[in-house]
């Protein structure tokens, strides 16, 4: 299905397949319904979706991406020059590609991201691995099932906590992190200054 500009709908439901639209314009929903399919979703501008607890995979390409709760049985990839969300969960794979990225909770089986300016969120839970590659990270809550690698110019985290091993590099400043607990190694690279409240590893650690 295909719009010439805009389209805005409180609230969509479809019965039976797969949400697949594009806009040249903005698409804006108050939440999304289906039955277990995808919802694919292309604009020329922004996407804003308030709600969508129901579908398998969600892929969205636009200018701007601004979600509340939205989950996913499988896969989730949002490609788009700024991307904001407050809850994001995505069964398989979460996937985020931005020029931006600020959001409160995201979790996966694998999550990736990657920005080209910086990357903020509250919490980021992933039952395999985080990678995280920005200009600038600023993170409270690390929590992955297996490896976890950080890389930016800056990076600032909270608390870390890595089933496999935890791999950072601050190429151009500064990495602070509160607690780092990683079932392996931890290895942490910067040209600034490096900072732990505190490191446990089950492998080497190398500051």
């Amino acid at each position: 299905y295909s719009v010439p500009g805009s389209m805005i709908v409180d609230n969509l439901t479809v019965g039976v397949g797969n949400i697949t639209y594009d806009a040249g314009g903005d698409f804006d929903f108050g939440s999304i319904t289906v039955p277990g399919s995808d919802i694919n979703l292309i604009a020329g501008g922004n996407v804003n979706i308030d709600s969508s607890v129901t579908a398998d995979n969600i892929n969205i390409d636009a200018s701007n991406i601004s979600l509340g709760s939205i989950s996913g049985s499988g896969n989730i990839d949002l490609v788009a020059g700024g991307v904001d969300f407050a809850d994001v969960d995505a069964g398989g794979s979460l996937f985020i590609s931005a020029g931006s990225v600020s959001g409160g909770f995201a979790g996966g089986g694998d999550i990736t991201i990657v920005s080209g300016s910086f990357v903020t969120a509250n919490s980021l839970t992933s039952t395999n691995d985080i990678s995280v590659a920005a200009g600038n990270i600023d993170l409270n809550n690390l929590t992955s099932g297996n490896a976890l690698s950080l890389s930016a110019q800056n990076i600032s985290v909270d608390d870390v906590t890595s089933g496999g091993s935890v791999t950072a590099d601050a190429s151009a400043g500064d990495a602070s992190f509160g607690t780092v607990d990683a079932a392996n190694d931890i290895t942490l690279t910067t040209t600034g200054t490096s900072s732990l409240d505190s490191a446990i590893s089950g492998g080497n650690t190398s500051i």
